[in-house]
C-alpha cells in the first residue's frame, strides 16, 4: 500500500524573507481530499508537522533533524529537515512505499498512472532543460530532481539521510559546487545522480504552473493530471483562484 506523505511545518522566526509562506491545516486537509478523489486505490495519508491542530487525519511528529541548516544560497527558503524521509527506520513508520507530495499542488484527474510504479525511485523534473536564465546561473537542469513530489522504495536510499547526517557543514555547499540548487532537492538530486525515472509532460501529464503559461487560462490543459504551483502564485492564492479550474480542483 502507498503512504502518501507532506509536510508543514511553522517557519522560524528568523527565516522571514519574501519567500516565506505559512501553510495551514486548511492546505493540508484540501490536499488530502485531493488525493482521496484522484486516487482511489487503497493508501495512507500522512502529514508530518510540529503543529497538528485542525488537520483531519493521520499525522506523524516533526523530527528536529537539520532543523536549523540554512540555504547557503537563500537562507529564507530551507527544507533539509525533509531528508530524514530517507532514512531506513521510515519504512516501519511509513511502510515500503512512499510518495512525498508537497502542499502547493491542485490535482486534476486520476493518479493511479502516475503514481502506481515499479521503479525504486522516480522524480520530477519541472525546470525545463533549455531554461537559459537557469542555465546561466549554472543549474545542472539535465540531472536534477525537484522536491514537490518524488516516489520511491522507503529506506532504498538510506545514504542520502546518512551522508548528509554525518556532515551538515559542508554538505549543502558540496551539492551547490556541482551544480544543484535548492536546499533538499539540490541534495538529494546530487546524491541520486542522473538515470532516474522522471514523470513528463507528455507521458503524465504533470505540469508546472510557473512553466506552463498557458496553464492560465479557463480550463486545465487536456491531458494534465497535477500542476505544482512552486512558487507564487500559491493555489489558495487570489490570482490562481480566478482561475475555475484550479476553483474547482483545489477543494
Amino acid at each position: 500500500m502507498l503512504t502518501i506523505v507532506c509536510f508543514k511545518w511553522r517557519p522560524e522566526d528568523y527565516w522571514s524573507g519574501p519567500s516565506r509562506c505559512e501553510f495551514t491545516a486548511e492546505h493540508v486537509n484540501v490536499l488530502r481530499s485531493m488525493v482521496a478523489r484522484n486516487y482511489t486505490d487503497p493508501h495512507r495519508f500522512v502529514c508530518i508537522t510540529d503543529d497538528p491542530e485542525g488537520i483531519e487525519g493521520e499525522t506523524y511528529p516533526l523530527w528536529e533533524d537539520f532543523r536549523f541548516i540554512e540555504n547557503p544560497l537563500h537562507k529564507w527558503v530551507s527544507c533539509y529537515r525533509r531528508l530524514k524521509i530517507f532514512s531506513k527506520e521510515m519504512k516501519e513508520i511509513f511502510g515500503p512505499r512512499i510518495l512525498v507530495l508537497d502542499l502547493d499542488c491542485v490535482i486534476v484527474d486520476d493518479m493511479r498512472p502516475v503514481w502506481n510504479r515499479p521503479e525504486p525511485f522516480v522524480g520530477i523534473r519541472l525546470h525545463p532543460v533549455g531554461n537559459s536564465h537557469l542555465r546561466t546561473r549554472g543549474q545542472r537542469l539535465d540531472d536534477s530532481y525537484g522536491g514537490a513530489m518524488y516516489l520511491m522504495d522507503t529506506g532504498a536510499f538510506d545514504y542520502v539521510y546518512e551522508d548528509f547526517r554525518r556532515d551538515t557543514i559542508n554538505a549543502p555547499l558540496e551539492a551547490i559546487h556541482h551544480g544543484y540548487l535548492g536546499s533538499d532537492q539540490a541534495w538529494i538530486s546530487y546524491k541520486l545522480g542522473p538515470g532516474h525515472p522522471v514523470w513528463t509532460v507528455e507521458d503524465d501529464g504533470v505540469r508546472s504552473a510557473r512553466f506552463d503559461a498557458l496553464l492560465y487560462r479557463t480550463r486545465a490543459r487536456p491531458g494534465c493530471r497535477i500542476v505544482h504551483f512552486h512558487g507564487k502564485p500559491r493555489p489558495w492564492d487570489e490570482k490562481a483562484q480566478r482561475l475555475r479550474w484550479v476553483r474547482e480542483n483545489w477543494r
